[in-house]
């Protein structure tokens, strides 16, 4: 039973509780879990936090005797008196708060990979990608990965966007492809990277919010849209 302590989004609304107690439905059922959402978790210090969990305090006790939850991520950051029975962590499990941003006593749970399919030297003047989009102020070396927008890497990120390895970073360059990505290796040592290695796009020092940042979204939009084809390595 999900009841609206002021999501305005789904669920039984406070002056409709009266109603639904009488329904038919109500009486009949065998209510697995009763339950809320917190529209502000994200902002511990937000005055609607407090008054969602009082009207949720408040109706619960004419409803029936099944296990409650009211707090997701952000909900279980505020307090005991958020956690009920049941608490529903989601961008918590991947290690970042509910505000996206990682936090001490969380750990970023997810990283990702790409392995390097070409290294090459290109000319001053030249440029990279489709519509041409970087073009070369001096010679350079670069690298073309195996990965782009239909793994779930957002296009944007080319214009800030960064690969890593072992503690040194690379910028990525020119527009993002559906398969590949290229990024600039010139100030690297030449053997920092060789082909069939792989680099990091999330890990080694970049995190999924920082990628939020640059391509002006959420950081759990960053999480779910990845790994659309990527093979998953639990460790």
């Amino acid at each position: 039973l999900h009841i609206d302590t002021g999501m305005n989004r789904l669920g039984v609304g406070s002056d409709e509780i009266g109603s639904c107690l009488e329904h038919p439905y109500h009486k009949a059922g065998q209510w697995m879990m009763i339950y809320s959402h917190l529209a502000h978790a994200s902002d511990p210090e937000h005055p609607k936090n407090s008054q969602q969990q009082k009207i949720f305090a408040d109706i619960i006790r004419h409803l029936p005797n099944a296990p409650l939850s009211l707090s997701a991520t952000g909900g279980i950051m505020l307090g005991p008196e958020y956690h009920y029975h049941i608490t529903r962590p989601g961008i918590g499990l991947h290690g970042f708060g509910a505000d996206g941003k990682p936090k001490q006593f969380l750990k970023p749970a997810l990283s990702l990979s790409a392995r390097v399919l070409q290294i090459r030297d290109v000319k001053k003047g030249e440029t990279v990608g489709y519509d041409g989009l970087y073009t070369f102020k001096s010679p350079a070396r670069i690298a073309t990965i195996a990965g782009g927008y239909g793994d779930g890497i957002d296009r944007r990120i080319f214009k800030q966007g960064r690969v890593a390895k072992n503690g040194l970073f690379a910028p990525i360059i020119g527009a993002v492809s559906m398969d590949l990505m290229v990024v600039d290796i010139t100030h690297w040592p030449h053997d920092h990277l060789k082909v069939e290695e792989t680099l990091c796009i999330i890990g080694d020092g970049i995190t999924a919010y920082e990628i939020a940042e640059k391509t002006e979204t959420i950081t759990y939009e960053v999480l779910t849209t990845l790994g659309l084809r990527a093979k998953v390595i639990y460790t």
